[in-house]
């Protein structure tokens, strides 16, 4: 029990840091930090979507492109609490996907290719996915492998 507290007041003293510096000087970069600690928290604490959300949020606000590309996710892929949003996942993909984000340019990609709130758009897929493997993006290019329409066929 004991380790379990200690280990509970460091988490807790480092949230409280980042929350006071990122509040003082503005830094969209801290909140981000911020919204990763409740997604990713230690061992013995559960995922917190809602407050990752509101987290990114804010540094998405303050004009962060990682925070734009992860509060997509939050929306594209819901659960915690947070809803499906296909509209707002799109519009912050879509800012963090032109910043050059590959997560996200490969994010919007599958939205385009599997028609999530938006009409099948697969040209557009196919620029967003292949951009996220010049990025680096080992999922854009398995899913490009996988889900590219076969010559011929129609959707």
């Amino acid at each position: 029990m004991k380790k379990r507290c200690h280990t509970f007041a460091r988490w807790s003293v480092l949230l409280l840091a980042i929350c006071v510096t990122g509040a003082a000087t503005g830094d969209g970069r801290r909140d981000e930090v911020l919204g990763d600690r409740y997604l990713h928290p230690p061992a013995d604490r559960l995922p917190d979507q809602v407050d990752a959300q509101s987290a990114y949020l804010d540094a998405a606000e303050k004009g962060d492109p990682e925070a734009w590309g992860k509060l997509g996710t939050l929306y594209l892929l819901g659960g915690g609490g947070v809803r499906i949003d296909f509209k707002a996942a799109r519009y912050w993909l879509q800012k963090a996907a032109q910043a050059g984000i590959p997560e996200a340019q490969y994010r919007l990609g599958t939205i385009y290719a599997e028609a999530l709130g938006t009409p099948y758009d697969w040209p557009r897929a196919k620029h967003w996915l292949e951009a996220a493997i010049r990025g680096g993006s080992e999922a854009a290019a398995d899913y490009l492998r996988d889900h590219a329409p076969r010559s011929g066929t129609a959707r």
